[in-house]
């Protein structure tokens, strides 16, 4: 159950920005091993969360949500081929095809092994094509259209 998930991590982020802000106004900031062992757990955790969130509004078609989560991802972690991925699913479900593209090549860059990020950058390519074939018909008609009436008033 994709509601359940996104509750309990919903929960789990909103646990883990508690931490934080008590952490940051109540210790002083230390470099003993501990305390940063601590705080790599946490950032993990709190990049899990907003991953895992990602995916529940994904697969719900929250496209949006699944958006926004992705972004605070990749705030964590700039590097997160999973962040990027996700970020590029959202993009394409909010039918935002030259900005999930763009995402896809990212994506591939970060992982350019994984086979379903490649998978995912072949659809998306093609995608932007027929995006691209049907602007052209779109416009080109109506570029043509104006053409034609300019050609008759001048006439």
């Amino acid at each position: 159950d994709f509601e359940a998930s996104a509750r309990s991590y919903a929960l789990a982020v909103d646990e883990l920005n508690k931490v934080s802000s008590l952490r940051s106004s109540e210790m002083p900031m230390s470099s003993h091993p501990e305390v940063e062992q601590l705080q790599r757990e946490h950032h993990f955790l709190l990049l899990s969360s907003f991953l895992s969130l990602a995916q529940c509004h994904l697969k719900a078609g929250r496209y949006q949500l699944a958006l926004e989560n992705s972004e605070q991802a990749l705030l964590l972690d700039s590097s997160s081929a999973k962040a990027v991925f996700r970020q590029a699913k959202s993009l394409e479900g909010l039918g935002r095809t030259s900005q999930a593209l763009e995402a896809f090549v990212q994506a591939h860059r970060l992982a350019p092994g994984d086979r379903e990020v490649e998978r995912q950058l072949r659809l998306a390519k093609a995608r932007a094509r027929q995006q691209r074939v049907r602007e052209k018909m779109l416009f080109g008609g109506l570029l043509e259209t104006g053409l034609n009436e300019t050609e008759r008033v001048s006439a």
